[in-house]
């Protein structure tokens, strides 16, 4: 009896633990189930976050990384960081960490201070030399941020670097604006302190002329001749002034109207280098080009005028001796007109050619003009359908290229 009462027992501590096994097994299974899921949501997290993540030993090894997903390179044997990179450093030594200016690298004595004190970093801002080809090395700006692995057995980092170039590059961009957006309103709050004094200064002129024409009954005809070119001189310029202030003030605050004609461009060229002759140093020869044919548009010719005005005015403002030569011709390719003003007149910098056509900018401080004439004739160019573009030398003159779309 007492037999079967253990044999009953036994049987019944068995199926309890027959059922308490497969009672593990399931919650183990279910477990495992979790832990891929787990895993296959920190692979998909790690191979598709948009910054490289590392995590390395204390000799700089890779032992893990998204690298090779983001970039779509083959994975090969363990490398250290700056060998992964194609750090310049790491490339030039054989071996990262082995160059003189990796003993000065900030990143690396970052990354081994945070392992010699087992702590983390954030945000280090540095710049990767990364050599592209055998002569191509692109600076590449990263922000890294480093975390200890202390499920490592001897320690470990996890980096995450941000590759923020474009952003930095925008910062860049950014600041030119700003700074371009100061020079502009400091030269055009000279330029309003000024316009009163160069209109005043016209009208001065004229009525001082005006009056010596008329009170001096002693003046010979050669004098009269004199005053009275002075008279027109002023006049002129007051004129182009106000034309130049007029233009702006319609480019600046609405769409560019075309009037477009038919003209013989030719004939246009011709006639305003007749119009522009005695405004020139007399060791300076204004003509057109002998090459120059005749050339029939349908375009803005009041807006071609005023192009060529301004360019042909500046080229005399700055000539002293030498010649301004002016050219056209049809670019079949292009189903344009392009025109050149070439000039032997003091040139301009690298710095001046930079600044042409931004509003007000005046290379020269002692030039009368209000500089506004460049950018007039660039947004009216584009307004014809071209483009403008400056050659110049400091000391070795100018030409200046533009083209407007010939329209048959």
């Amino acid at each position: 009896m007492t037999y079967h009462i253990f044999i009953i027992l036994l049987c019944g501590v068995v199926v309890l633990l027959i059922y308490k096994m497969l009672y593990l097994k399931k919650q183990l299974q279910h477990k495992i189930r979790e832990i891929k899921d787990i895993t296959s949501f920190s692979e998909s997290i790690f191979e598709n976050i948009q910054a490289y993540v590392l995590l390395i030993n204390p000799d700089f090894i890779v032992l893990k990384t998204n690298f090779y997903a983001l970039t779509s390179t083959q994975a090969s044997s363990p490398k250290r960081v700056g060998e992964l990179f194609n750090c310049v450093n790491a490339i030039e030594a054989g071996e990262c960490g082995k160059g003189e200016l990796c003993k000065t690298c900030i990143i690396r004595q970052t990354i081994t201070n945070s392992l010699r004190h087992k702590s983390n970093f954030s945000k280090l801002e540095a710049t990767l030399q990364i050599q592209i080809s055998d002569k191509k090395v692109h600076s590449c700006h990263v922000l890294i941020y480093g975390s200890y692995m202390y499920t490592q057995p001897s320690g470990g980092m996890l980096l995450t670097i941000c590759d923020i170039t474009d952003q930095k590059q925008n910062e860049l961009r950014l600041e030119d604006i700003k700074e371009k957006f100061k020079r502009v309103e400091r030269s055009k709050s000279l330029f309003l302190s000024n316009l009163g004094h160069k209109i005043r200064n016209q009208l001065n002129g004229i009525l001082g002329w005006t009056s010596l024409v008329i009170a001096d009954q002693k003046l010979t005809s050669t004098q009269q001749q004199e005053y009275i070119n002075l008279i027109y001189q002023n006049t002129d310029n007051l004129l182009h002034l106000s034309d130049n202030i007029i233009q702006f003030s319609q480019v600046d605050n609405v769409d560019i109207d075309i009037s477009p004609s038919v003209f013989n461009v030719k004939e246009l060229c011709q006639n305003l280098i007749n119009i522009r002759l005695s405004y020139s140093h007399p060791n300076v020869i204004l003509y057109l080009d002998k090459t120059v044919e005749d050339i029939i548009v349908y375009s803005d010719q009041m807006k071609l005028h005023q192009i060529l005005l301004n360019i042909i005015s500046n080229a005399q403002r700055f000539t002293n001796k030498g010649f301004i030569r002016i050219a056209c011709q049809i670019n079949k390719k292009q189903h344009s007109v392009d025109f050149v003003v070439e000039d032997t007149g003091c040139g301009m910098s690298e710095e001046q050619q930079i600044h042409l056509f931004e509003r007000f900018y005046r290379g020269n401080d002692f030039s009368d003009s209000p500089g506004l004439g460049l950018s007039i004739c660039q947004a009216y160019i584009k307004a014809l359908g071209g483009d403008i573009r400056v050659q110049s030398k400091k000391d070795r003159g100018t030409s200046v290229f533009f083209s407007i779309k010939k329209n048959d």
